[in-house]
């Protein structure tokens, strides 16, 4: 990949023709600073640094707020490896509390605190190659994520609800999250949990505007991620995007108009 391009300095092959920017009409802020200690990982030749890079996976998984899920056909015969799908990918946010406590995953592992945490992604079988060195310096970097503050925010409401509730005898009113389609892209500092996820207490539900992705406190259901939407990116791969920042959407702005892609 040595060709770049004019407008917005992509690099691509040769002979790809893929239009990368449409031309510079689409202009991509410069994104925050990743965090110095997964920088780290990513560098060091280290133990920890190596054994990282080897299960990078394992602990981008580890840390998602939402699942992945497709139809993987790996090609027939022996070759190099290739990540092959075949149809549609899906995206999944889990509600806040797990049925079973022992079977906590994504984003209800945010609302505990950090050293039991990571004990609990530590102890996962999956993760039986992982370090818990190197789960605690990434643990550090989700600190600054919005949408492990926004997962932290329900949990103090509805830990807020609950006091009410014993207070007043009363039931305690019922906590939502739902995230919003996209914070404002002109802004060139991080989001923050407030302005990725809205949080709603009562049971009239909340305005269709903020129903892109919905969180309730606790069941089976799992609620899908459209594809158009700007979360996928990063609550699917917090380890490359450790700031939150938004991803690919529909409605990212055209650079000398107010349309939109």
């Amino acid at each position: 990949m040595d060709v770049r391009c004019q407008f917005c300095g992509a690099l691509r092959f040769q002979r790809e023709q893929l239009n990368c920017c449409l031309n510079g009409k689409v202009s991509l802020h410069p994104l925050q600073e990743y965090p110095e200690n997964l920088r780290l990982l990513f560098d060091t030749n280290g133990a920890e640094g190596s054994n990282f890079r080897q299960n990078i996976r394992n602990y981008n998984s580890a840390f998602a707020f939402a699942s992945f899920g497709a139809n993987i056909r790996p090609p027939p015969g022996r070759g190099p490896y290739c990540f092959r799908l075949q149809g549609q990918t899906y995206h999944y946010a889990s509600n806040l509390h797990a049925d079973d406590p022992e079977e906590r995953r994504y984003g209800q592992l945010y609302i505990l605190k950090s050293n039991e945490a990571i004990q609990t992604r530590a102890n996962a079988h999956e993760n039986a190659n992982c370090l818990v060195s190197a789960f605690q310096k990434i643990n550090e970097a989700m600190n600054n994520n919005p949408y492990a503050a926004a997962y932290h925010n329900m949990r103090a409401i509805e830990q807020q609800e609950q006091e009410r509730a014993v207070i007043e005898n009363m039931p305690p009113r019922q906590v939502t999250m739902q995230f919003i389609p996209g914070p404002d892209r002109r802004r060139y500092n991080n989001p923050t949990g407030n302005e990725v996820a809205a949080i709603f207490v009562g049971n009239d539900g909340s305005p269709p505007m903020y129903r892109d992705i919905v969180v309730d406190p606790i069941g089976l259901q799992r609620h899908w991620i459209a594809y158009i939407s700007c979360h996928p990116d990063p609550m699917v791969y917090p380890v490359l995007f450790a700031n939150g920042e938004p991803g690919w959407s529909i409605n990212m702005p055209h650079v000398e108009h107010s349309g939109f892609i």
